[in-house]
C-alpha cells in the first residue's frame, strides 16, 4: 500500500501463491488492509487487477466512476 495518509492510497503488488489460491488468503489480506486504512479516512483506494475483480468487489472496490479523468504514463523498457 502506498498512501499519502490523508486522501489517497494505491494498493499494489498483492500476490497469493497459486497453490493456496481459493483458500481465503487473499480475502484475509484485503480485509486487513481495508481495516488498517479505515482510521485514515482516505477518500480513495485505487488498484489495478487482471484477475481478482470478484475478490476486490467483496470489499467495496468497483469500476472507476470517471475513468476519463484518470491518466497514466508507461515507461517502455530499453530495447
Amino acid at each position: 500500500m502506498v498512501t499519502d495518509g490523508v486522501t489517497f492510497a494505491w494498493l499494489c503488488d498483492v500476490f497469493v501463491d497459486p497453490e493456496v489460491r481459493g483458500h481465503g488468503v487473499g480475502a484475509v489480506l484485503i480485509a486487513g488492509i481495508v481495516e488498517d486504512c479505515r482510521p485514515l479516512g482516505l477518500r480513495r483506494i485505487a488498484l489495478s487487477t487482471d484477475d481478482a475483480h470478484g475478490l476486490y468487489s467483496k470489499f467495496g472496490f468497483a469500476q472507476l466512476d470517471l475513468p476519463e479523468t484518470w491518466m497514466e504514463r508507461l515507461d517502455k523498457p530499453n530495447s
